[in-house]
């Protein structure tokens, strides 16, 4: 991916996110090799100490990248050529990589408007029924929370070794009128990860701000 167009203060910054995304992603797939036992409490930290951080920052890599790159020139359009019937035959299962999500959650704005379970209730003895109650939830194990993991791994490493594709992604999003502008969050994921103490946090919060400035330019 060709960076000349950068000033080199930013090139620097998106060298160094690369950097420490990789180190990130190495702890992960080193824990999840063959071999190494699983368990859940291991799991939910490398979610929220190497998998966060890591997504984190390719995430603000991408939106600066959007910013200073110019933006693609657009196709010009060509017809469509017959579609050709398609042979009835069962077709092999494919599986597709989960697509890298560009923005963070936003809170919701508060509004004086109760959620209906908190809701005050009149009830009469014998005449008013009883609620339902509320279904079990499945209790989370070792082999949802992996097969999570795995699927937000398999995203972020194909963002990270395509980051032009999602670059383009990321600014026809935002050139799109009346579309849903990807936004990140006021508090960046996984910045108080302890594998990132010192040095680390110092640098998700330089690179959060140049995101947020080139957003905003």
């Amino acid at each position: 991916m060709d960076l000349s167009a950068l000033n080199p203060l930013r090139r620097a910054l998106i060298a160094e996110a690369n950097s420490l995304i990789n180190w990130l992603l190495d702890a992960v797939e080193d824990a999840l090799a063959p071999g190494v036992r699983r368990t859940l409490p291991g799991l939910k930290s490398l979610y929220r100490d190497y998998l966060l951080p890591a997504e984190a920052a390719l995430r603000r890599a991408l939106h600066i990248l959007a910013a200073d790159l110019p933006p693609p020139k657009p196709r010009a359009a060509t017809p469509l050529p017959p579609r050709k019937p398609e042979p009835a035959t069962p077709k092999a299962t494919r599986f597709r990589t989960s697509t890298f999500r560009l923005s963070e959650p936003q809170p919701r704005p508060q509004t004086d408007h109760l959620p209906k379970r908190l809701r005050p209730r009149i009830s009469i003895i014998g005449v008013t029924p009883r609620p339902a109650a509320p279904a079990p939830r499945r209790k989370l194990n070792e082999a949802d929370l992996e097969a999570q993991l795995r699927s937000r791994l398999d995203a972020l490493t194909a963002a990270l070794n395509n980051p032009l594709a999602n670059v383009r992604r990321l600014q026809r999003r935002l050139a799109k009128a009346g579309a849903a502008r990807p936004k990140l969050a006021a508090a960046i994921p996984g910045h108080a990860a302890p594998p990132l103490a010192g040095d680390g946090h110092a640098f998700l919060t330089r690179l959060n701000e140049s995101a947020r400035a080139a957003d905003t330019s």
